[in-house]
């Protein structure tokens, strides 16, 4: 039986040692080859592109201030809004000079006489008349009383009122006060007197049993003084 020949040829001769050499060569070509292509198909690097730089972040631009939050400058506006007013200075106030202080307290004087209890303005209460008073209305009665006239005299250029006006009597040691009668021909005092003008009112008080003495009190004009007429009572 004949053997079968092997077919010769370059790699027939090469021994064991030099094949594995040229199988290692061509390995490494190969994979020269594979890594060449990557690089060039942008596939070699981490990011996906060899020698590819990262994009530089750009910076935004910085926002416009908000003018609704910056500080506003006096006599500055806003849009669409009316300039504010600056403060104005208070003008200085003058004040008025003080009026010359009203009478006050009491002023004696006798029946019959004139007394000034205010500037311009007197009082007078005439003689004690002894009467027999009549009552007239809820709770009076009739009996022994003293009658007199208040005159009030205005000498000043403007009218005076009497609205207030107070007329009392006082009787005795124990200064009793009278009962004042709206009957026998009691007036009281007019609400105003005309400047150079007088006003008089008429007033009736019932008499005590031991009246010796009568005090009459007028309150006439607001801050006059008050006057205080003192005489025996009449018999």
């Amino acid at each position: 039986m004949s053997e079968t020949s092997t077919p010769a040829g370059p790699w027939a001769r090469l021994g064991p040692r030099a094949r594995v050499a040229v199988l290692a060569l061509a390995a490494a070509v190969v994979l020269a080859l594979v890594v060449w292509g990557l690089a060039r198909t942008g596939g070699g690097g981490p990011d996906g592109a060899s020698g590819a730089t990262s994009p530089t972040p750009t910076s935004s631009p910085s926002a416009s201030p908000d003018p609704s939050q910056s500080p506003l400058v006096a006599g500055a506006t806003t849009d669409g809004a009316e300039p504010e007013a600056a403060p104005q200075e208070a003008a200085p106030v003058t004040a008025p000079p003080p009026a010359a202080a009203p009478a006050s307290g009491t002023v004696a004087a006798a029946v019959g006489a004139a007394a000034e209890v205010a500037p311009q303005v007197t009082v007078t209460v005439d003689a004690l008349e002894r009467i027999q008073g009549d009552g007239e209305g809820p709770g009076q009665v009739d009996g022994p009383a003293v009658r007199f006239t208040v005159r009030v005299g205005n000498a000043s250029a403007g009218e005076l009122s009497l609205v207030g006006a107070v007329v009392n009597a006082y009787f005795g040691a124990g200064q009793t006060p009278g009962v004042q009668l709206n009957g026998s021909g009691s007036a009281a005092l007019p609400s105003t007197v005309a400047a150079g003008a007088e006003a008089t009112g008429t007033y009736v008080f019932l008499l005590p049993a031991d009246a010796t003495t009568t005090r009459v009190e007028v309150y006439s004009v607001p801050g006059a003084a008050v006057l205080d007429a003192t005489a025996a009572t009449p018999s």
